[in-house]
Order: structure tokens, then sequence, then C-alpha cells
């Protein structure tokens, strides 16, 4: 399937069938400072593209917090992955130690995360389980993490830890653009 991001037209192939085997094995993780093995839940991995420069991303944060106390304990295992391509010294670090996040989240300088996945913004969300990704889209429908929002991403999990497809299994992303410079 290729998909097109705006800014330059830039068109990117993505593979049609996801593999844990195509992503690096081992990340750098910004909670801990230390390098780690990429999770993999027994029931479900969450894969999330975060920002600590996006109001969006960063408004969410208390929301991926309550779905990883909610739900890591039922075999989901959450990743968070920040792919801004620049180089922020210290400003990702900083911002990561203090929010708290109870999962890893890892740099995706190079974009390898961001391009296999597809992901689009910040927060992007993706379910991935026995090799699949079964969900892609947002936390919820707001753009501000409204307590009144479609919990989109609470939705889907539940359904994949019950056994059943998520439905709707893509939702629509909202928040800030992972940019891709040529």
């Amino acid at each position: 399937m290729i998909r097109t991001i705006g800014l330059g037209m830039l068109a990117i192939i993505i593979s049609s069938s996801f593999s844990y085997a195509a992503l690096p094995a081992r990340a750098w993780d910004f909670t801990k400072n230390q390098e780690i093995a990429i999770p993999s839940g027994e029931k479900a991995t969450v894969f999330v593209f975060v920002s600590p420069e996006c109001p969006c991303s960063k408004s969410h944060e208390p929301k991926l917090k309550t779905l990883f106390e909610q739900f890591s304990q039922k075999g989901v295992a959450f990743v968070g992955v920040d792919s801004y391509p620049g180089n922020r010294t210290g400003e990702s670090e900083n911002h990561f130690a203090s929010a708290q996040l109870p999962f890893p989240v890892i740099r995706d300088t190079s974009l390898e995360f961001a391009n296999h996945f597809g992901a689009q913004k910040t927060p992007h969300a993706f379910i991935v389980k026995n090799g699949e990704i079964v969900y892609s889209g947002g936390v919820d429908s707001s753009q501000s993490a409204a307590s009144d929002a479609e919990p989109f991403l609470e939705t889907a999990i539940t359904q994949v830890i019950s056994g059943s497809h998520p439905q709707p299994s893509k939702t629509r992303a909202l928040g800030c653009v992972i940019s891709r410079s040529l």
C-alpha cells in the first residue's frame, strides 16, 4: 500500500504484513536511560507515537498512564515511540522523565518505527497481536483528551483481550504530524 504524506508528497511504501522481525530488537528507552529489548505482550502490544512538543500528545499522557495501569496486568505491553528526526539533546529525555510514563519510550530519530507502522501523527496508536496490526488510530476522538471523547484505544484493547477483532479497526489519529524530510 502506498500512503502519501503532505509537505513534499513523500511516498512511503508500507508492507501489508507486519513483522516484529523487521523492527530492531532493541532500542533506547528514555524513561530508564538505557537500551531495552522491544516488549511484546502476551495478549497484545500497544505502540503509541508520542512527542514532547505536541500539545495533543502531551494531553493524552494521563490517559495513556491509565490505560497502562488498566491493561498491563492483563497481558498487554505498551511502548511509546518518539519519532522526531531532529536532534533535541535533552528535550525528549527531560519531558518523558517528568511525564513519568510507566512504560518505555524509545527514540526513533531514523523514523524506522514510524515508517514501518505508517504512523502519521502524535499520538497515533497501533495494537499488534500475533504479528498483525489489528488497530491503528487515535487514543480517543479528541485532540485534547477530553473526558467526553470516544475511547477508541481503550475499546480496541478491551476487544483484543476478549479475543475479538477491534471494531472499528481504524480510527482517525488527531494531533501533530510526524515530519518526514528528504
